[in-house]
């Protein structure tokens, strides 16, 4: 097999849930040799579920195993002053470090760029961070309820506006999507900044915040603004293309195009309401949307969304299924590219991961290992690698440290 793109690469990772664990992951998948250090407790992400049959445990936590495949583990205190010490030989060793703690937190700790620049000038230190390390809010803690919300970008959900201003306030997308949208973005830049050492020879800091890259994802309301002043107020979204229920879910379906509408004439067999003279044309169609949409979901009402959806295609026609997950699980597109892929776990047991989502020809990656076990590389990390003794791990397990 093809060696992978980054097979080179050895990234340390500081993270706490998932942002920075997300940003690694995108190099482990790849090749590079990620070692995530834990507190002895574990990282937070191993308390929070879904949890096989709803059992907490912190060798179990789905949210864990997804966001650390393919990396090496170990735990230390990072704030002691042993374990500021042993962070600080790991950067020795290191060519990118990947941290998303608050900018006076690894101020106090003495575990800032400049530190890590010391010891190793060649390093990159990404620091992801809730609002940057200058300005005002530099030091404000945050989650992705707040992220999300403070860019602004969740003013804009579900479609550049509230549908629902009288009943529905602006909503957050699902789970941990600001978190990873900042993952990746971290992950990039690091990237950027790696093609730049293999130039120049030189390290760098990348300041990472939550808050503009999630507003570097705000649509066409900032250009609106800024070009005519004007703000994109609540109101009611189109009806068009709207949710229809079918026999086992919704599609989301638009026909009001003139190739769209002759589409949905021959998909629906020319009904007599379709004959309509009013909906002869696009601008009638529009002034009219709301009968069609109510008219076109009596035609789909008893069949299958996937049905509703291959004819739509077959025609021509835009439509999409409101898929569930186990719609998703099941979809013969995935399958063909073979996108879950099973990974075994000691503890955990096997079980089927979202895949790597982009294709190297010459390069692959891969899911690699299952996550690692809580500090189940402390010996081959802090022995192996940096020299400490046996029996230093031994005492730090006493004192806390590991």
């Amino acid at each position: 097999m093809a060696e992978s793109a980054l097979s080179d690469l050895r990234v340390l990772e500081l993270g706490e849930f998932v942002s920075a664990a997300w940003c690694t992951r995108a190099f482990a998948v790849m090749g590079a040799e990620v070692i995530k250090v834990e507190s002895p407790s574990g990282d937070r992400s191993r308390r929070i579920g879904p949890f096989p049959n709803d059992i907490p445990n912190s060798e179990k936590s789905g949210l864990y195993l997804y966001l650390n495949t393919g990396k090496k583990g170990i735990t230390l205190d990072i704030g002691s002053a042993t374990g500021r010490q042993v962070v600080l030989e790991l950067a020795k060793h290191v060519d990118v470090i990947v941290d998303n703690h608050l900018p006076g937190q690894m101020r106090d700790w003495g575990l800032t760029y400049s530190d890590f620049q010391s010891v190793n000038p060649r390093v990159i230190f990404t620091s992801i961070t809730p609002f940057g390390w200058e300005g005002p809010w530099s030091d404000y803690k945050s989650n992705d309820l707040v992220g999300f919300h403070a860019s602004g970008i969740g003013h804009e959900t579900p479609l550049m506006f509230v549908t629902d201003p009288e009943n529905e306030p602006p909503l957050k997308g699902a789970e941990y999507q600001g978190d990873m949208t900042t993952g990746w973005t971290a992950a990039s830049a690091t990237m950027m900044a790696v093609f730049h050492r293999v130039q120049t020879g030189l390290g760098q800091m990348l300041d990472v915040s939550h808050h503009e890259a999630l507003a570097n994802m705000v649509r066409p309301n900032v250009a609106r603004y800024t070009y005519s002043g004007d703000v994109v107020e609540d109101r009611p979204a189109a009806p068009a293309p709207a949710a229809m229920q079918c026999a086992d879910g919704y599609v989301a379906l638009s026909a009001l195009a003139d190739a769209h509408w002759a589409g949905l004439k021959n998909m629906l067999g020319e009904p007599e309401w379709i004959m309509d003279e009013r909906f002869s044309t696009r601008e009638g169609r529009m002034e009219n949307r709301q009968e069609i949409s109510d008219l076109t979901q009596l035609e789909v009402l008893e069949l299958s969304k996937d049905d509703v959806f291959r004819r739509a295609q077959e025609n021509h026609i835009p439509c999409f299924p409101y898929n569930t997950v186990e719609d998703v699980l099941k979809s013969d597109q995935y399958e063909h590219r073979e996108y879950w892929v099973p990974v075994a776990h000691p503890i955990a047991g096997e079980y089927n991961y979202p895949g790597v989502p982009f294709k190297f020809s010459k390069s692959p990656g891969s899911l690699g290992r299952s996550a690692p076990l809580l500090g189940e590389h402390n010996e081959a990390i802090l022995v192996d690698l940096l020299g400490y003794s046996a029996q230093d791990l031994r005492d730090w397990r006493i004192s806390g440290l590991l």
